[in-house]
């Protein structure tokens, strides 16, 4: 009796083994047949897939409404005193570069004009606003780059620090490419190109260095490739619609529905830039996956 267990016990056994290594091959088989799928989808789609499964609605959202409140009153504030202390006419630099007309170019005047007359009461607010929204803009602009990653949701204090260091550089970033921009508008065709060189350059460095920034892993330069190249083409994308299409989107919400249109047109366009983050950390990621074969099923089956 004791015998016929101990047998019927090493069959077990013996079956239980079979049954994982029967596992195993099934899964080695199945990640075979997901790389081979993704070999024959393109980036561009794998990203846009990604970003439905990272909720990128709530993303963009989120970050479209955190530069809304924190940075454009900021950047009102910062280019009001530079009005005042400086021989710049950054009101009307912004009015022509962008070639804004009509309602869009008052509008504009009018912010301006209040912010002077009002100069320390909306110092304060602005600050206030930013140190209010600031913070979460630069969590969720982190977590964002987590979630396209798949990386464990990092700590407060991880999130914010990384975040406030990203935010650091583009700040940077954007006052430099901003300066070429403003300075090159009048200057001839070939200062025009040599601001575009560095607006270009700025854009690829800057996309190049955010992984680094964001993510707890190391990268190869080759690695980082994918996320800087993305970044720049629809920053430069982005910036050639802030030229052809922003004032006539401007103006048409203007005449619509006065200022209230001309905000509300801005943060349409802050949707879309912040949907162009959302992509390019959504894009890097597949990447990088598709190259090392852990692309997740929920990518290559789609919705």
């Amino acid at each position: 009796m004791t015998g016929k267990i101990k047998r019927l016990k090493e069959k077990t056994s013996r079956d239980q083994i079979k049954a994982q290594a029967q596992a195993l091959q099934d899964k080695a088989v199945r990640a075979q047949a997901r790389l081979e799928k993704a070999r024959g989808i393109g980036p561009v789609t794998l990203a846009v897939r990604r970003c439905g499964d990272m909720k990128s609605g709530t993303l963009t959202a989120l970050i479209a409404v955190y530069l809304l409140l924190a940075i454009l009153p900021l950047g009102i504030i910062a280019a009001s005193y530079l009005n005042k202390f400086t021989h710049l006419d950054i009101t009307t630099g912004i009015v022509h570069q962008f070639d804004l007309q009509g309602h869009a170019a008052n509008a504009f005047h009018r912010t301006f004009d209040a912010v002077q007359m009002h100069q320390g009461a909306a110092t304060l607010f602005g600050l206030l606003s930013f140190g209010l929204v600031g913070i979460q803009l630069a969590t969720i602009v982190q977590e964002t780059f987590a979630r396209a990653w798949r990386e464990p949701k990092s700590s407060m204090t991880s999130a914010y620090s990384r975040g406030a260091i990203w935010f650091g550089v583009a700040f940077v970033n954007l006052v430099i490419s901003e300066t070429f921009m403003y300075h090159s508008r009048t200057r001839g065709v070939w200062l025009s190109l040599l601001a575009l060189v560095v607006l270009s350059g700025l854009a690829f460095f800057f996309w190049f260095i955010t992984p680094v920034i964001l993510l707890k892993r190391r990268f190869t330069a080759k690695e980082l490739l994918p996320t800087a190249v993305c970044g720049t083409i629809l920053h430069l994308l982005l910036r050639l619609g802030l030229w052809l299409i922003f004032p006539n989107w401007l103006e048409w919400y203007g005449v619509a529905l006065d200022t209230f249109g001309i905000a509300i047109a801005i943060i349409y366009w802050l949707f879309v830039t912040a949907y162009a983050w959302v992509f390019v950390a959504a894009f890097g990621a597949v990447v990088w996956e598709k190259r090392h074969g852990t692309l997740p099923a929920i990518d290559l089956e789609g919705r």
